[in-house]
């Protein structure tokens, strides 16, 4: 059975601002891996971590993702396109860490869906 991850395991690493609510929110997203990760048979130690780093990463990444431009020895401003000027889990620390995981294609596979639009046509 899948870890159920909590609040309070994210808030232990993840130190933005965001609400409990927002928070909740981003887990019952992530809870969409456990399917995966069970029949993969990844111990409840490892999910949490995956589990815990996967929201980090996602709250990280709305907040912005971290620095986005600095000033150089000169006073010149630097900007970055976004703190690791990568995409998918490469955008945060938290998804970075995600990739060395047992268990990483699991969460890869819910959040590295291609983007798709569609239109609704009323007749």
């Amino acid at each position: 059975m899948a870890y159920t991850l909590t609040v309070e395991d994210v808030k232990s690493v993840y130190m933005g601002a965001a609400s409990d609510a927002a928070i909740q929110s981003v887990i019952d997203f992530v809870a969409l891996a456990d399917d995966c990760l069970d029949s993969n048979s990844i111990p409840d130690a490892a999910q949490k971590l995956l589990k815990t780093y996967a929201v980090a990463h996602m709250l990280t990444v709305q907040e912005g993702g971290g620095v986005r431009s600095e000033s150089d020895m000169d006073g010149e401003s630097v900007t970055f396109a976004n703190a690791f000027n990568k995409a998918g889990l490469g955008m945060s620390q938290y998804g970075a860490l995600i990739g060395g995981m047992n268990g990483y294609s699991c969460i890869a596979a819910i959040m590295d869906k291609p983007r798709r639009s569609f239109n609704v046509v009323n007749y």
